[in-house]
């Protein structure tokens, strides 16, 4: 019954979840003091004339608070439960200030505002803050979650073996799908196997819309040097990238189409690996702090893996992408 409102909730695009946020805020911000004044009398209230202002003006002094403290920065879908804190932090700023400004101005005067009033706000405030997001958490992202395995996916290739591999992932149930990317422009815009096509340059749309974590390459019969031009250009974006086995692989029975493999560290580097020196690798990261710059792309996760492996004494993590960040934070913890 809830399903088609928890879809459209979770495709949303960041800025339009923000927005819709910030609307929501005003409107339990608004209902909290209405509340506060309720349990100050004991009795349904009815606000005087005068008493709208009193209530209008605490979201009005508390969204800035929420933005300068990054309440609508996070990720609802991986809140974590210290986030608490600082929610609790940001209602306490919005209604002292609240306080402030109903105090020291002619608000206060003729009883509008019992002195309870604004402690019953902070209460009723931190708790409707708090426990909107994680039952927003709870009601969109759990159920999702619960039926998901790695997050939505992008098909790299919208040819036969693509529309057999989107075709194979649905009949698992397990996996969903935010279309295809293609560098053939007569197919953008076109739907394949029930996925739009998509061209390259809009894959940061679709990670930001739709939190993709993963590409599939479902190009099996390019060559190594457009394979590798296509994994260069995607390393520079925080997702996990795999793809389908070679054609001649395919064509000699190693693999079905629809086994998907973990890109070769070749196909990263764009030359042949070179053992690294475990004698000199250890020396160079043991009991020493360590800073990895894009931390969440391909090659810096898998810098991230190995330097931990050598017992750094600190392993920093710098990334852009919040949810990449959480990822790869998540992986190695």
């Amino acid at each position: 019954m809830f399903e088609p409102m928890r879809t459209w909730l979770a495709t949303l695009p960041r800025p339009a979840k923000r927005l819709l946020l910030v609307v929501f805020d005003i409107v339990i911000l608004a209902a909290a003091v209405w509340i506060s004044y309720a349990l100050r009398y004991s009795a349904f209230f009815v606000p005087r004339p005068q008493q709208w202002l009193v209530i209008a003006i605490a979201p009005v002094i508390a969204i800035p608070i929420f933005v300068r403290m990054g309440l609508y920065r996070a990720v609802i879908r991986y809140l974590p439960e210290r986030a608490i804190w600082t929610m609790l932090q940001a209602m306490t700023f919005a209604a002292l200030g609240w306080v402030a400004a109903v105090f020291l101005t002619e608000m206060a005067g003729n009883g509008l505002v019992p002195r309870s009033v604004p402690v019953f706000y902070w209460l009723v405030g931190g708790l409707l803050i708090v426990g909107s997001r994680f039952a927003a958490k709870r009601f969109i992202w759990a159920p999702r979650d619960e039926q998901l395995q790695g997050g939505q996916i992008v098909i790299y290739g919208a040819g036969e073996a693509g529309s057999q591999l989107a075709v194979a992932l649905r009949s698992q149930g397990r996996r969903l799908i935010a279309g295809f990317i293609d560098d053939d422009q007569a197919l953008h815009g076109r739907d394949i196997a029930g996925q739009r096509v998509y061209p390259p340059d809009h894959l940061p749309n679709l990670i930001a819309n739709y939190g993709v974590q993963e590409v599939i390459l479902s190009m099996p019969s390019i060559t190594s040097q457009k394979r590798q031009e296509i994994v260069t250009n995607l390393t520079r974006y925080p997702i996990k990238i795999r793809t389908l086995p070679h054609i001649a692989d395919l064509l000699a029975g190693k693999y079905l189409v629809n086994q998907i493999r973990e890109i070769d560290i070749d196909e990263l580097l764009g030359r042949s690996s070179v053992p690294a020196d475990a004698e000199l690798l250890g020396e160079m990261i043991r009991d020493r702090a360590i800073l990895v710059t894009g931390a969440g792309g391909s090659i810096g996760s898998e810098l991230c893996r190995l330097i931990a492996r050598w017992s750094p004494k600190v392993l920093v993590l710098f990334e852009q992408n919040e949810f990449a960040l959480y990822n790869v934070h998540r992986a190695l913890v």
